[in-house]
């Protein structure tokens, strides 16, 4: 299950990154054909929140947060036994 969200995550950014770029270039030929009226920013919103859902699912489905904190807390017993150990002697 947890590769299928990892799949599906970059498939959002891929699929975001595929929007912002389509809409540029149509942007940009639409100038070139002197369609100057079309507004195609909505497209932009939709491309920009499909990229930071995927990246979003992206990190809390990798738990590299989880991995993170587990570090942290090591290091902490760490250093809390080694002050002890100093302390007494």
């Amino acid at each position: 299950m947890k590769q299928t969200n990892l799949i599906f995550s970059y498939l959002f950014i891929i699929l975001g990154i595929c929007i912002l770029t389509i809409s540029k270039n149509a942007e940009q030929l639409f100038i070139q054909k002197s369609f100057h009226d079309v507004d195609l920013s909505l497209n932009y919103w939709v491309g920009a929140i499909t990229i930071l859902a995927g990246s979003v699912s992206l990190v809390f489905n990798s738990k590299f947060y989880e991995g993170y904190l587990k570090e942290v807390e090591l290091r902490d017993r760490e250093f809390e036994e080694k002050n002890k150990v100093e302390r007494k002697v």
